[in-house]
């Protein structure tokens, strides 16, 4: 039960724990964000110390899903409590920010996935 996963995901995943040799244990484990955990202080504090360091540079933050909706979240001045009201995104997508000296932000790309679909050569 993970609130980030689709019921696709969830198939994928059970058909992948099918092609596993056997014998195995198999240990699963929930994801939940609770309300004032330290993910969203997590998320502040590296964006800010981010857009101070580089104040004038662009920056590529490549990460997890969980530490991404946070920092979306700290980015749109939402609260903890909304990491999990954050959409998921597609695997390997894209998504852009503009953000002013103010952390005003513009959204110039919003979970793009088109470069997983051109052709390799």
């Amino acid at each position: 039960d993970n609130p980030y996963e689709s019921p696709q995901d969830e198939l994928e995943t059970a058909r992948l724990i099918l092609k596993l040799p056997k014998p195995y244990i198999l240990q699963p484990f929930s994801l939940t964000f609770f309300p004032g955990t330290e993910l969203y202080d997590r998320a502040k504090k590296f964006l800010y110390k981010v857009l101070r360091k580089h104040k004038d540079d662009r920056i590529l933050i490549v990460a997890h899903h969980g530490i991404n909706s946070a920092i979306i979240c700290v980015i749109k001045k939402k609260r903890p409590e909304d990491i999990q009201k954050v959409e998921t995104f597609k695997n390997s997508s894209i998504t852009i920010f503009e953000i002013d000296e103010e952390k005003n932000y513009k959204i110039k790309v919003w979970d793009c996935a088109k470069h997983l679909n051109e052709k390799k050569i």
